[in-house]
């Protein structure tokens, strides 16, 4: 399968491997459908285990549940969906594990329960986990 890189956000690949680039990314407003924040650190701060660290120098959060609507799939392919993930908040990384602990889903579906990005990789390092989606209407929504 041919793999796209789409902002450090995700990554769509069309499992038949036709991969296409959806132009989007974390400056897309068209992507949010909330009200969440976004947090960004120095491009001195080092994020280990990635080849681009640039795309987790910053995040969006919430105290409520938001998502992301991917658009343009076809809804007749399956998609692999690479989600990047790193614990950048410094007071979060000195409480440690169980500090900020949150689900995802992928078009409502859970894909991770109780995820916990510091227990899995520690403070500022890359996390990258990887799903299949069907679209829904040419749509896949992140959450």
């Amino acid at each position: 399968a041919k793999t796209i890189p789409l902002r450090g956000i995700y990554q769509a690949t069309n499992t038949n491997g036709n991969g296409f680039l959806l132009d989007a990314g974390m400056d897309d407003r068209s992507m949010f459908n909330d009200a969440s924040s976004e947090y960004q650190v120095s491009s001195s701060v080092q994020i280990r285990d990635t080849s681009s660290p640039q795309y987790y120098r910053s995040q969006r959060w919430s105290p409520a549940s938001f998502k992301y609507t991917l658009r343009g799939y076809s809804s007749s392919k399956t998609y692999e969906i690479k989600l990047g993930f790193a614990e950048i908040y410094r007071p979060t990384c000195l409480s440690g594990v169980g500090a900020r602990v949150f689900h995802v889903k992928i078009n409502g579906q859970f894909v991770e329960l109780n995820l916990d990005v510091f227990a899995e990789k520690g403070c500022e390092t890359a996390l990258t986990k990887t799903y299949r989606a069907v679209p829904l209407g040419g749509n896949i929504e992140i959450e």
